[in-house]
């Protein structure tokens, strides 16, 4: 019984988990198309970091709106209409970050698509 339900709970967790948000292992988020995301950043020692990460992402041209919670380790902003940014360009944003700050690295861990309330 023990077995069953433990089987019934990863398959409940499964099928939840676009919901959830995908992790950056995944192939859903490869490229991220226009839309608002919020992603999950680890490695902020300080709201300085968190600055730092905003305004290197206002200066991508693909980006717009965004704002870096260093409280909740979250940035949220948008891409831009007929934009595609890569993980790879968004990794690279957060090391251009990284180095400015000179106290750590930045880790991308979570991309959440946030489509607008209805």
């Amino acid at each position: 019984m023990a077995r069953m339900r433990s089987l019934l709970l990863g398959a409940l967790m499964l099928a939840a988990r676009p919901l959830m948000g995908a992790t950056i292992a995944d192939d859903l988020y490869k490229t991220l198309t226009p839309g608002p995301y919020q992603v999950k950043i680890k490695g902020m020692l300080t709201r300085a970091c968190a600055r730092a990460i905003q305004v290197e992402l206002a200066k991508h041209p693909l980006i717009s709106k965004p704002k870096v919670d260093f409280d909740q380790e979250t940035a949220t902003f948008v891409i831009r209409p007929n934009g595609k940014l890569s993980q790879t360009e968004l990794r690279a944003v957060l090391r251009r970050a990284s180095k400015k700050m000179r106290l750590s690295t930045y880790e991308l861990v979570i991309v959440r698509y946030m489509p607008a309330p209805k």
